[in-house]
Formats: structure tokens, C-alpha cells, sequence
């Protein structure tokens, strides 16, 4: 169910690189959002997922960055601030993610006041994501994920390490029902499993992902905490409202197709 064609604005490509995230459904009233050390930020794509794990809505926000001057003409242009204004987008009771793919060699220190507002979530190298659609099992979502690029996690954990398959928010453990990996760039590991994961409210959650087949390790860093109180955008009450919000804020946004008959058959075919 993609709603945006994989190549961003201006014509600038799909972007490479992957990203991780978790997806916690037994969050009340809190949000994760993930702060960027880029300063030049493109939403490439939103998808909806409906009925997760009951009545959970979840929303996913995929974050695209790209270095290159013809972006950084958009950004003089003032999109960037509509892009910041869309990833604000949430509702209480729902649990809201956004993607960020990165680049490691930026300086931090570079950082504007203004994206301080979007958390960290740090880059995986692309040589631990697998080739093969991941066999987690009990997911609904693993064939939709798995046709935009995307695998779930959590098939892999192992069932006897329930601590490592939780984080804390605040003072709330919750419990991770969901990771999803964007492999767009594939690298050569067949399959892979989460061996640990650790984490405070002090300090960033650390995921040490190994792939099973070469026997490597590669740890991704993701900080978690609660959304900001500032709300630039407020999700309406049916998402087909909110899928007409998203056409109206990006009129000239390429679309494969339109978005609300993709959500219309995508809620069919879950019911």
C-alpha cells in the first residue's frame, strides 16, 4: 500500500541507505518521533495501517533526506517547513512513527534550533539487511510490509527473553510488538534475528542485530521520548480525511495512485 512513488521530489531518486524503528501498540498517550541530525529532511511517503492489534491505528511516516543542491533550492524555496508541518501529524490514542534515513558523515553540531524538535534515530548499515521477505510469523502486516521494501523484526526475537523485548518511556515499559527494517539497499546476509535489546529513559535504546548466516553483528542506537507538546497539525476523525489532508498539503506530490481507493481495498482486505 504505498501511497508516494519511491522517487522523491525534484526528481532526485530513491534514496539509499536503511532504517529501523519499533512499534509499541500498548502505548498510552505517548508518541515516538525520531529527531534527525540532518538539517535538510524530504517526507517521502505515509503509509496507513489500520487494526493493528485491535482498535490501534498505527502511522507510519517514512523521512527522506538527501544532501544535494537541488533539495537544499527546495529548502530555500520554504518546503522544508511544510514537510515539518506534515510529520507533526497525530492524534491521541494513536501510535505515530517516522522513518528517517541518514547519513552519518553530517555534523552534528549543525543542527538548527528548529529541527531539534524531530528525535534521533541512527543509521544501520545496509550489510545486515536480508534478501529474503522475513519469516516472522502472526503478522498481518508481513506481506504489506514486505511488498514496499520493508520486514518485520520481531519474528526473530526469541520467546524466552521477554526483557529485551521491551524499552522504557518515561516510567512506562512498553512492550515492542512491532519492529520493521526498510531494506531498500540489500545487502548480503540471507537472515538475521535480534539478539538484544537494552535501553532507559536516559539513555538511547540499543538493538544488537546478527545475522545468522555470517555470524555479524551490528548494533543500531535509537532514542526514544515523548512527542513535543507544540502540534502543527491535527489528524481528522476518518482517515480517508486524513489521506485528503495529505493530498491537499502535496497537490503536485507524484502518486501511483489515488491514495483513498488504495485504503478502501487495503481495509477490505484486512476486515
Amino acid at each position: 500500500m504505498r501511497l508516494f512513488r519511491g522517487a522523491t521530489r525534484q526528481g532526485l531518486g530513491r534514496p539509499s541507505g536503511g532504517l529501523i524503528t519499533l512499534a509499541s501498540t500498548r502505548i498510552a498517550s505517548k508518541f515516538i518521533e525520531i529527531e534527525t541530525k540532518c538539517r535538510w529532511l524530504l517526507a517521502g511517503q505515509v503509509n496507513l495501517y489500520n487494526a493493528i492489534g485491535g482498535d490501534v491505528r498505527l502511522i507510519i511516516i517514512n523521512v527522506y533526506i538527501h544532501l544535494g543542491k537541488m533539495y537544499d533550492y527546495d529548502i530555500q524555496r520554504g518546503l522544508f517547513q511544510e514537510d515539518l508541518e506534515l510529520l507533526s501529524i497525530r492524534k491521541p490514542g494513536y501510535l505515530t512513527l517516522m522513518l528517517g534515513d541518514f547519513n552519518h558523515k553530517l555534523n552534528p553540531n549543525s543542527i538548527d534550533k528548529l529541527y531539534k524538535e524531530l528525535l534521533i534515530i541512527a543509521q544501520i548499515p545496509n550489510s545486515i539487511f536480508p534478501k529474503v521477505e522475513c519469516s516472522a510469523r502472526d503478522l498481518s502486516l508481513v506481506r504489506t510490509l514486505g511488498s514496499q521494501g520493508m520486514f518485520c523484526l520481531n519474528g526473530r526475537m526469541k520467546k524466552d527473553r521477554p526483557a529485551k523485548q521491551t524499552f522504557r518511556l518515561g516510567n512506562q515499559i512498553c512492550p515492542i510488538d512491532h519492529a520493521f527494517v526498510n531494506a531498500w539497499s540489500f545487502g548480503e546476509v540471507q537472515d538475521f534475528e535480534v539478539e538484544n535489546i537494552e535501553g532507559s529513559d536516559h539513555c538511547p535504546l540499543q538493538l544488537t542485530i546478527r545475522s545468522t548466516d555470517k555470524n555479524q553483528r551490528e548494533k543500531a542506537v535509537i532514542a526514544l521520548v515523548e512527542y513535543p507538546r507544540r502540534i502543527t497539525t491535527r489528524l481528522t476523525e476518518s482517515s480517508l480525511e486524513v489521506l485528503n489532508e495529505l493530498i491537499v498539503n502535496y497537490p503536485n506530490f507524484p502518486l501511483e495512485e489515488d491514495p483513498r481507493d488504495v485504503f478502501k481495498g487495503y481495509n477490505k482486505a484486512i476486515a
